[in-house]
């Protein structure tokens, strides 16, 4: 009787499985996945970034302010002591590759932290695909995708647990990538 129940556990297992498989080992379709293995160029200056960047960037960020991000190593708001002469966002940096465009940026105030938020541009419309929150800060597009590779949790990493391409962590290397 157990064995039938180990059976029949199995099977349903295995089809619930078989219902997400998409049977590609590179269906790298995940955000963070596109970020890591993309190659950018790097932006540093705010005047650089597209205007329709900055636009959808306003809208995910819920601003109207109209002097919206400082330059990189410009004066802004860093603290919950506001002068409206400042933004409350500093550009660290700005990447584009073919189909994506991030900006990595600080976000001043009572809760200081560090923004990134990326979009797909294959379309013809910019969308917003990933925005994360962190605390330590990059000096470098290499170094950004370093530190997101480090916070990936573990589940990120399967494609599919039962199909024969199944991708862990650790069969995972930073060289898989472009760092």
């Amino acid at each position: 009787m157990r064995i039938f129940f180990i059976f029949l556990a199995t099977i349903f297992t295995s089809l619930s499985y078989a219902q997400d498989s998409t049977g590609s080992s590179d269906s790298l379709s995940l955000p963070e996945y596109q970020l890591l293995g993309s190659r950018f160029d790097e932006i540093r200056n705010i005047k650089d970034v597209p205007r329709s960047i900055i636009k959808e960037l306003k809208a995910v960020a819920h601003s109207k302010e109209k002097n919206f991000m400082a330059n990189v190593n410009g004066t802004f708001n860093s603290t919950d002591i506001v002068d409206n002469r400042y933004p409350d966002r500093r550009l660290i940096f700005a990447g584009t590759s073919d189909k994506l465009y991030f900006i990595y940026y600080e976000c001043g105030g009572i809760g200081y932290h560090l923004s990134l938020v990326m979009f797909d541009i294959t379309s013809g419309k910019i969308k917003p695909v990933l925005a994360l929150t962190m605390f330590d800060k990059a000096t470098s597009i290499n170094n950004l995708k370093e530190l997101i590779w480090q916070e990936l949790p573990l589940e990120y990493y399967y494609d599919n647990p039962r199909s024969k391409s199944r991708i862990k962590k650790h069969n995972l290397k930073n060289t898989d990538f472009n760092f």
